[in-house]
């Protein structure tokens, strides 16, 4: 029993502090950055090329602080540009279109919805400022847009639709971010991370129409997107 009481009385020292740094914090980010990979090359129309340059992402995070281990869980949608020109111009050479005798809807790129789970650590480097590295991981889908082409071959006028696809899979996101708390609650942090995805075959459904009549056109896609990415972001803490 004499034993007891100071041990007791020990964990109760050392656990109410650690407790008191245990904290809730809310962020709204963004980002813009450069797409990588085969999802960047415009090259020709084929399974994995995306014709995508920029990358654009907002999202919602919410972390809970352990002292400085967060655990978090991050809502995000996103856009992925399309080089519209480039994307006509191999479509057309695609269907051995003859030159500028074709016209396709304008698309305005991908869009893509994210929820992930994540861990981070924040190091204090100075005063009210703070580094912290961080991985999160999860679901993304994203949406492919159709296309609506018109085009001559040779004397015949021809008119290729195509529905708009959704596919889906993995997202990874490692970064860094440098935090300034300018106030007892709020703070402001500026952001590097790097996205990468491994999504499923997408199927490009369509049909081809003609004087001849119609015909149904295929094709599978691998659409992976890769972006590095700078952001800005906001937050405020509470419940410590």
């Amino acid at each position: 029993m004499k034993l007891t009481i100071p041990l007791l009385a020990l964990s109760v020292l050392f656990s109410t502090p650690l407790l008191a740094q245990n904290s809730w914090q809310i962020e709204l980010n963004s980002y813009g950055g450069q797409v990588l990979g085969d999802f960047s090359e415009s090259d020709q129309i084929n399974t994995t090329n995306g014709f995508s340059e920029h990358s654009f992402s907002n999202d919602l995070t919410v972390k809970y602080y352990i002292g400085d281990l967060g655990l978090g869980i991050r809502f995000s949608s996103g856009l992925y540009s399309l080089d519209y020109e480039e994307y006509e111009e191999s479509l057309a050479e695609f269907f051995n279109a003859e030159n500028n005798a074709y016209r396709n809807r304008p698309n305005f790129g991908y869009f893509s919805l994210s929820s992930m789970f994540g861990i981070s650590y924040r190091v204090g480097i100075a005063e009210k400022w703070s580094l912290e590295p961080s991985f999160f991981f999860g679901g993304m889908s994203l949406v492919v847009p159709g296309d609506d082409m018109v085009f001559q071959r040779g004397a015949t006028t021809e008119r290729f639709i195509s529905e708009t696809s959704v596919t889906e899979g993995l997202v990874l996101a490692p970064g860094i971010r440098a935090n300034w708390q300018f106030h007892k609650n709020f703070g402001a942090s500026v952001m590097l991370e790097y996205q990468y995805t491994s999504l499923e075959e997408v199927e490009i459904e369509g049909v081809i129409y003609d004087v001849n009549g119609i015909a149904e056109f295929e094709l599978e896609k691998q659409l992976s997107p890769q972006a590095f990415q700078l952001g800005i972001g906001f937050y405020y803490n509470f419940g410590s």
